[in-house]
């Protein structure tokens, strides 16, 4: 059997290499490329930037200095603290593909934000688009109980326009994971589908935004 071929036990995760000896630095490569976490668990970390791959300081929720695309606003979650400027200045990175793909997005911006993209409004707020993906998952959750069912409409939609802006610029991440959204996304999303309670403009406080989408964001199971 080659090296780089799939194999498997019969049950379980498909091993991306060889069963055998394999060399340790092609297993870590290789794992890297077909998005494997292999680091821990820090989902409950809310200090802990996925996408840079190290942890904030909590003083980051308190202004916006970590922004220079101009546009980014302060959330509660330290880690949601993140401008789209950050994503490709990062040398290293085990998600260097989708760094790539982030970066192919910026040089057709004409200003200095990924929300100026020419296709960002057409793929990331169309309410039409949006109600494709809410109709798909219907679909796909079948007769049990969906999460967003139970939402009012604006935070339902601002949850699958985080997931469209995903796709269009990460790509398949994989796995469930839950890579942060950029704080200038998120803003112009919130800005379409404002809150039902009322989170009227932006503060560099953390008082002006909704903790809780992000909360539903990193919830892997909800539909």
């Amino acid at each position: 059997m080659s090296q780089g071929s799939d194999s498997s036990d019969g049950e379980g995760e498909v091993c991306p290499v060889a069963i055998g000896n394999p060399d340790s630095s092609y297993v870590l490569e290789t794992y890297r490329r077909r998005n494997f976490c292999t680091s821990q668990d820090t989902s409950g970390d809310s200090l802990f930037c996925r996408w840079l791959n190290r942890r904030f300081e909590p003083s980051r929720s308190a202004n916006t200095r970590w922004c220079t695309c101009g546009t980014c606003v302060a959330f509660p979650m330290a880690r949601e603290n993140v401008c789209c400027q950050e994503l490709v200045d990062v040398n290293t990175s085990v998600h260097t593909e989708v760094f790539t793909r982030v970066s192919e997005k910026l040089k057709s911006v004409s200003g200095r934000c990924i929300v100026e993209h020419p296709s960002f409004q057409k793929f990331v707020l169309d309410k039409e688009g949006i109600s494709l993906w809410i109709e798909n998952k219907r679909f796909e959750c079948g007769p049990k109980s969906s999460t967003s069912a139970t939402m009012d409409e604006p935070r339902r939609y601002r949850y699958y326009a985080y997931r469209c802006f995903v796709l269009w610029a990460y790509g398949h991440v994989g796995l469930g994971k839950r890579l942060e959204i950029p704080a200038c996304v998120r803003k112009a999303i919130m800005e379409a589908y404002p809150s039902q309670s009322g989170y009227v403009g932006f503060r560099e406080s953390s008082s002006s935004t909704d903790v809780v989408d992000e909360e539903i964001w990193y919830n892997k199971d909800f539909c």
